[in-house]
């Protein structure tokens, strides 16, 4: 079950409400707002003090109350820890996970993990490392507090088993610290790729921004019959920001296909929604002129 918990410090006097779904949550002033993401099941974390990483393996709870399926629903990594975690390189239970972010645009700022032996509270060096905004999280009874460079979380579908998410997490995490020593120091974190149908931008969903460019081809064909004018697209941008599909809205015959051969060439930044790189649908054109 995932519960959001919002506690708000208004006058100096701190409130904590509990949100549950379809509720609507109206904030105004100027007072930090903090968020707390609750979710409750079953984890496994292994934790490599050589290379400072941890993974935790999360079977959340079903809704309506149904006890954790034995699948893993969410897989958190954490790396460059500094600070010690508590519970040993491999440890299996029951816990509840509270993930700390601000409603002032700040977003996430740490995550706190509370089984029964006590909480154990994990920040972003590049937000709370001077105590500014980590401050509003800080839970005096909690057992460890550490620090991390880099967060990530990824779902799959459908959900794996808690012997083949380790597997797949610990060759995600290798992969992620051996990038970091390869390249001598802090890799910004990557996206994560997601497997979800395309979504179309506009709106909440922004548009794909181009890195880079390609001029298409001009066909023999279409210069003799000086075809020329403006070809409009409808590409799919892949997760990785690639063009892997298109199609023709308003075309020139003997223009289209180099249209669709040139855009393939083109290269976006990843659209990055909730801390996952999804798929977009959106438009593009091609000019054609003869010079």
């Amino acid at each position: 079950m995932l519960t959001a918990l919002l506690l708000v410090a208004l006058a100096g006097q701190n409130q904590t409400v509990s949100v549950k779904n379809g509720d609507t949550v109206v904030y105004r002033g100027a007072a930090p707002l903090r968020i707390v993401h609750r979710t409750e099941g079953n984890i496994r974390a292994i934790y490599n003090a050589a290379e400072s990483w941890l993974v935790l393996l999360v079977d959340v709870g079903e809704p309506g109350g149904a006890p954790p399926d034995g699948r893993v629903d969410v897989t958190l990594t954490y790396d460059a820890i500094e600070g010690v975690w508590p519970l040993g390189e491999r440890w299996e239970g029951h816990a509840t996970i509270d993930e700390y972010s601000l409603a002032q645009g700040i977003g996430r700022v740490g995550v706190g993990i509370t089984t029964a032996t006590g909480t154990v509270q994990m920040f972003y060096a590049s937000i709370g490392g001077a105590g500014a905004n980590a401050e509003y999280f800080r839970d005096p009874k909690a057992i460890a507090k550490l620090m991390f460079d880099d967060g990530s979380n990824r779902t799959s579908a459908p959900p794996p088993s808690f012997d083949e998410a380790e597997r797949d997490a610990l060759q995600y995490a290798n992969i992620v610290h051996n990038t970091r020593i390869l390249l001598g120091g802090k890799v910004p974190p990557s996206p994560r790729a997601s497997s979800t149908a395309p979504v179309r931008a506009g709106g909440n969903v922004p548009y794909p921004k181009k890195i880079v460019d390609a001029r298409p081809a001009y066909p023999a064909d279409a210069q003799a019959a000086r075809a020329q004018g403006v070809v409009i697209l409808e590409i799919t941008v892949g997760a990785d920001g690639s063009v892997r599909d298109a199609r023709i809205l308003r075309g020139i015959p003997l223009l289209d296909q180099a249209a669709i051969d040139c855009v393939k060439q083109w290269k976006y930044e990843p659209t990055v929604l909730n801390g996952v790189a999804v798929p977009v649908i959106t438009t593009a054109t091609v000019n054609f002129t003869i010079q």
